[in-house]
């Protein structure tokens, strides 16, 4: 049986064994991109720069094909859906399966391309890359349950994921892949072309292609989850907003096992200063995700520690990357276990039936 992708991010943490008064290892910023999120967010800027040879390209990278926009022309031009068009007509793979699967008209298809205006491209912001990996393990962890994966049981709402990285802004949009093959390739075409139920094989209204391509957005982060809820997949939140970052945040995730699989859920972080004032508190949430926002006025942040039942970690160096800060991953011995304090980065999700949230 064929899939057929609809559109809708890994977690992962540094485990080393350490002695209670070890020194801080090493230094990780999971709100960067890695580089399967920088592939997706340079083909989304790729496009929005010359959004009219998008399509062509697309294809190329999805088929091995060499076609231009004006040879993609003769093929789609004018010609309404038939049966199996798109794996008659390029081969078989996830896309045209889906793409077969949707009906996805072909003249439409090329004629909505031809019609795209070019937009500036967008600014990659880690606080944003952290909003993304932390709603990409959500919708890992939910594993398809929730009904919308836009709205996952116990997740803050959409905006709300934005403010609590440290991001003021006035719009905000979110496209997710989920459970999909490990391609942004595909996931980008998915999501350009916005298959699915509605308008010529097509969502209505072209909802992940009109937020790839907002005037009104300046800024993206992405985070793919290198996980999905079936073998091989993965998950991809791509968070896009209009906006500017707020005062500097430490973030990460605090985990209660060296292989990263338990959460600490309510776990205490405090932030210090070279002076050992505490100038910032937070807890960890049903995730085991933490993220503190500092005052602008605020010293400079050098280290933090964590409090869970009746343990303490050592304090940590902070690391720092502008006005972000974030956390090493440490592994502190406890009488019965180990307290595993890390970071983590979600991703896109998918379905049995894989379309584009």
């Amino acid at each position: 049986m064929k899939n057929h992708y609809f559109l809708l991010q890994l977690s992962f943490a540094i485990s080393f064994p350490l002695s209670a008064d070890a020194a801080v290892v090493g230094i990780v910023d999971y709100g960067a991109a890695s580089a399967s999120e920088q592939a997706s967010f340079d083909l989304i800027n790729r496009f929005r720069v010359d959004p009219v040879n998008e399509l062509a390209r697309m294809f190329n990278d999805n088929f091995s094909t060499s076609h231009t926009n004006a040879t993609l022309g003769t093929l789609l031009s004018g010609q309404n859906y038939s049966a199996n068009f798109w794996t008659n007509t390029f081969g078989s793979n996830i896309v045209s399966n889906s793409m077969d699967f949707f009906q996805t008209r072909p003249g439409t298809l090329y004629s909505e391309f031809q019609a795209l205006t070019p937009a500036t491209a967008y600014s990659w912001s880690n606080n944003i890359g952290w909003a993304a990996h932390q709603y990409s393990m959500r919708v890992e962890l939910d594993a398809g349950a929730s009904p919308n994966p836009h709205a996952v049981a116990g997740a803050p709402s959409l905006g709300a994921r934005f403010t609590n990285a440290g991001v003021n802004w006035t719009g905000v949009g979110e496209n997710i892949a989920a459970n999909w093959p490990a391609s942004p390739a595909a996931m980008h075409m998915a999501l350009a072309v916005d298959w699915g139920t509605g308008t010529f094989g097509m969502q209505n209204p072209r909802g992940h292609r009109d937020s790839m391509m907002s005037t009104s957005f300046n800024s993206a982060g992405i985070g793919t989850l290198d996980a999905g809820w079936a073998a091989g997949s993965v998950t991809q939140v791509q968070h896009l907003a209009n906006a500017s970052l707020n005062s500097r945040i430490a973030y990460g995730f605090v985990y209660t096992d060296t292989s990263a699989t338990t959460r600490a859920v309510g776990a205490t972080v405090n932030i210090y200063d070279a002076a050992n004032n505490v100038i910032g508190s937070g807890t960890t949430d049903s995730i085991g995700a933490y993220t503190v926002t500092l005052a602008a006025n605020a010293a400079t942040p050098v280290s933090a520690d964590y409090t869970l039942g009746p343990i303490t970690t050592p304090r940590h160096t902070l690391g720092n990357n502008g006005i972000t800060y974030f956390l090493d991953a440490a592994v502190i011995p406890e009488p019965s276990s180990m307290l595993l304090v890390g970071m983590s980065m979600l991703g896109l999700c998918s379905r049995r039936q894989r379309a584009v949230g």
